[in-house]
């Protein structure tokens, strides 16, 4: 890592996103954003990248405070895509509402995580993470009753499942989506915080017990509490890679703000078999976010250092464009190395082979007698898909090196 905390990207492109993904720059950050905006840009590729790491809303924050000394800052952009962010976000906020208020009425418990109120703990403000759903946390038992509250207000589950497919996904997954208003309004509707493939022991009914009271769009509501959420943040990112920087930004941000009780968190790492991934979650935050995690919380989480070695490798690669499959044996190969059981990354690889998902789903249309094929069918299918990853990569890697950089 870094000696000032900042990992230190190869392009300014990169390098400024990497400045600008936090709450405050602060004189040092604020130093060495004019100097990148001093390099030559790319700005269509760096518009783009922010856009792929969901920090339009911070990028034009931090950099409209300086665009009166930078003629070429296309400021006027990135405006007009943060006022639509901040009209889906409250889009977003005015369906809470009416979301909230139905639950209520049919006595479902319910927390919410993620999307606008994220951004509030975070940030402090609801509209500087790019809006994109709403996401739901209820217990498995009252699934049939909240997916029936969600169909009154003209919510539809997408993609529709047949019964058995329902169970099945259930019982393997976490999560699935339902949509209104042309599919402009998604809600996801989670039972549990990640698919048996990703094992993460911490128990839904314990993010209950210790749920914490908060307003959102003038409605009381709960959420998870301060380190159940710094512990999921670092499970989520986690499973998908730690492949979006602001993920890694509001984390930070989320540590800076709260008061962390690191016994307990380190505590429910432990009992939840998430020891590395918290360790790889502080790692980033503290090299991206510049935060201060105690030395004796990381040689308590990562003695050997082994996994301050992942984190640097996450960081170097985390502006690689090659495009991977989040539910592909290669997504949790990627994980293996912070699992804290080999007995968990035998069972993580079974079940993706095997365990049919949606897509499965989607692409093979079976009747309810023959679901059990599914389980036969998605190993070759997998093989299919890998196939085509291999060629389209070997395609990319034969492309002259010209053409893999940012700037044209």
């Amino acid at each position: 890592m870094a000696s000032d905390g900042l990992h230190s990207p190869t392009f300014p492109e990169h390098a400024l996103l990497t400045c600008i993904a936090r709450h405050q720059l602060g004189e040092s950050r604020t130093a060495k954003l004019r100097g990148l905006l001093s390099c030559s840009l790319d700005w269509n590729y760096l518009i783009d990248t922010a856009r792929t790491h969901g920090l339009i809303p911070l990028l034009y924050r931090q950099l409209s405070s300086v665009a009166a000394d930078y003629p070429d800052i296309p400021i006027a952009t990135l405006r007009q895509e943060s006022l639509e962010n901040c009209q889906s976000v409250l889009h977003l906020l005015s369906r809470l509402s009416e979301v909230l208020a139905i639950f209520k009425a049919e006595q479902i418990p319910v927390l919410l995580f993620k999307g606008p109120l994220l951004s509030e703990i975070a940030y402090g403000e609801n509209s500087l993470r790019q809006a994109g759903d709403l996401d739901l946390l209820i217990a498995i038992k009252d699934f049939d009753r909240a997916r029936c509250a969600l169909e009154r207000l003209g919510y539809q589950m997408t993609p529709p499942l047949t019964k058995r497919q329902e169970r099945a996904h259930l019982a393997f997954h976490c999560e699935i989506q339902f949509q209104r208003d042309n599919g402009f309004t998604v809600v996801d509707l989670h039972w549990s915080l990640s698919p048996k493939a990703f094992p993460f022991a911490l128990r839904v009914e314990e993010f209950f017990e210790r749920a914490q009271a908060i307003v959102i769009a003038g409605q009381p509501a709960y959420t998870f509490d301060r380190e159940d959420l710094i512990l999921f943040q670092c499970m989520h990112g986690a499973k998908h890679y730690w492949s979006r920087l602001e993920w890694i930004g509001s984390l930070a941000e989320i540590v800076r703000r709260q008061d962390v009780d690191w016994p307990t968190v380190i505590a429910r790492a432990r009992a939840t078999r998430a020891l590395k991934v918290l360790a790889l979650g502080f790692y980033l935050a503290k090299s991206v976010g510049d935060v201060a995690i105690p030395e004796n919380v990381l040689r308590t989480l990562d003695p050997d250092g082994a996994i301050n070695q992942v984190a640097n490798h996450t960081l170097e690669s985390l502006f690689n464009p090659i495009e991977i499959e989040h539910e592909s044996v290669m997504a949790i190969r990627k994980n293996f190395s912070i699992m804290d059981r080999k007995r968990d990354v035998v069972a993580s690889l079974l079940r993706a082979v095997f365990v049919p998902t949606l897509s499965d789903w989607q692409t093979i249309s079976l009747p309810t007698s023959l679901h059990p094929l599914y389980y036969a069918l998605r190993p070759p299918r997998l093989v299919k898909v890998y196939a085509e990853s291999i060629l389209r990569r070997t395609h990319d890697s034969a492309q002259p090196l010209t053409a893999m950089l940012p700037r044209t």
